[in-house]
């Protein structure tokens, strides 16, 4: 549809919003009027219709460069340093990073702690062995991972799982149940993961120790694909 003050043509729905907004006197832009099977979102692709949040391949190619480069170990007696700034630039982009590459958390455990303390732009920081093992873990999971895939906005019936674990959470403690007494899994059986006395741990932290207990434990019970399946979702999870 075609919408004049922008000469340009765009889904029907988003040339009535544009009009709507016009009406209502609020300001946009031609630049933030994006529409496509694939989405940039502050940089990251996001695919609706695969359910998808994905980096470009050369914005990955580019991040695992500079995480390379900074893993590089000088020659001779020589030392690798950088400016304070040049390391907050550089975890800034580690931490944008996180949105499309979850498990990269670890790999900033050195990094912040060697800037700590540290208030001068300009002061340089060296690198040590410990940082740069773990900027190459980063980039090679970065190398090897597909991005995020929005599971939550999938399902599976029940009928369709090759085995089934509800896992749940309380703060009395956690655990995992097989219903399923065809697998040789008596159905009453419940697998304590254990207690603590302290309340204050919060349910949604224990909640993925559960989901990773139940596949390891069905994974010596089970030879085929797992799927688990929580008690109040009524949905279940690949875990691949």
């Amino acid at each position: 549809m075609y919408y004049a003050p922008y000469e340009k043509k765009f889904p029907r729905h988003q040339t009535l919003l544009l009009q709507l907004w016009d009406k209502l006197s609020i300001p946009h832009k031609l630049k933030k009027q994006v529409f496509g099977p694939i989405i940039p979102v502050i940089g990251i692709d996001v695919d609706p219709n695969a359910m998808t949040l994905t980096l470009a391949p050369q914005k990955r190619i580019d991040l695992c460069d500079a995480l390379y480069s900074w893993a590089i170990k000088p020659i001779g007696k020589s030392k690798c340093h950088y400016r304070l700034k040049d390391w907050q630039q550089m975890a800034g982009w580690v931490i944008w990073a996180l949105n499309v590459f979850l498990l990269l958390c670890p790999c900033l455990n050195t990094f912040y702690s060697k800037m700590s303390g540290s208030h001068i732009p300009t002061h340089r920081i060296w690198v040590n062995n410990s940082v740069r093992e773990d900027l190459i873990w980063a980039a090679r999971h970065i190398e090897s991972s597909s991005g995020v895939h929005i599971l939550q906005a999938a399902s599976w019936d029940l009928d369709t799982a090759d085995l089934v674990a509800y896992c749940d959470a309380c703060p009395e403690g956690m655990g995992f149940w097989y219903p399923l007494a065809e697998h040789g899994i008596p159905p009453s059986i419940i697998q304590p993961l254990g207690r603590w006395s302290s309340a204050t741990f919060l349910i949604y932290i224990r909640k993925s120790p559960a989901l990773i207990q139940a596949l390891l434990y069905s994974d010596r019970h089970a030879s085929k694909t797992t799927s688990t399946a929580s008690p109040r979702a009524g949905r279940s999870v690949s875990p691949g």
